[in-house]
């Protein structure tokens, strides 16, 4: 254990872009707890939050990155961090902002009502489609609510699609949460948008070109659990501040 205790008028805990502009704003040292994922298709943008660790990085205030393992909050407005490594460090903090609970012990924290649901990306790898324009389809169901059509990326080949669903625990559970009803209904939607297959020769008496079908190749699952922190004050820790 690194017997040195850092000292600091406000603390951050927390990995997401509010967590960390929450940080640079005020010129916090920051706790990455862990670093959520920001993909190229949602609205806030990857590369802003990445400038801003590299700015806090560079005061010295983005103090682990992402060697984060563990967090205890104590008496004493105490925080012990435990990181991958096991090493052990104390913080001492006048007043303590957290924006997310994952993987941080020692706190007292509520949820909104129905916020506790997950949200599931189904990734597939187009093997067979004609070229199109369209970068996102809608639905007005939670079950497959988006489908967004990426190109590039880790993991990825050059052309796939990730299918986006809003699904509580008894929900993925059920019939509706199996990779076949996901396939069904992406394929429906586009064929509604007008996506269709590759031409695959020329009927002679019309002149119509005969078309295979879409073909996807499921990768992987994500599941990514929602917990909607509830804005609250005790002692000097502030749960998800200006919520």
């Amino acid at each position: 254990m690194n017997n040195h205790t850092y000292r600091f008028g406000g603390v951050v805990i927390g990995g997401d872009l509010k967590a960390v502009q929450y940080s640079c704003e005020n010129n916090y040292p920051l706790i990455l707890n862990r670093l959520k994922e920001i993909y190229s298709f949602d609205p806030s943008c990857t590369d802003l939050r990445d400038n801003l660790l590299a700015d806090l990085s560079l005061k010295g205030l983005n103090m682990f990155a992402n060697k984060v393992a563990t967090v205890r909050v104590g008496g004493d407005n105490l925080i012990k961090v435990v990181t991958q490594n096991s090493r052990v460090f104390k913080i001492q903090y006048d007043k303590l902002y957290i924006f997310d609970d994952q993987n941080v012990e020692g706190i007292k924290v509520s949820y909104h009502k129905g916020a506790l649901s997950c949200r599931v990306l189904d990734w597939y790898d187009i093997q067979s489609c004609a070229h199109h324009d369209i970068k996102k389809l809608t639905s007005d169901e939670d079950f497959v609510k988006e489908v967004h059509f990426v190109e590039g990326g880790e993991y990825l080949k050059d052309r796939n699609l990730v299918a986006v669903s809003y699904l509580d625990h008894s929900r993925m559970q059920a019939d509706e949460g199996l990779e076949i009803y996901v396939r069904y209904k992406v394929l429906d939607m586009m064929r509604t948008a007008g996506i269709r297959g590759r031409k695959n020769g020329i009927n002679k008496e019309t002149g119509e070109h005969y078309r295979v079908s879409i073909k996807l190749a499921y990768k992987r699952r994500e599941v990514v659990e929602i917990k909607d922190l509830i804005s609250s004050e005790y002692d000097d820790i502030v749960i998800n501040p200006n919520e």
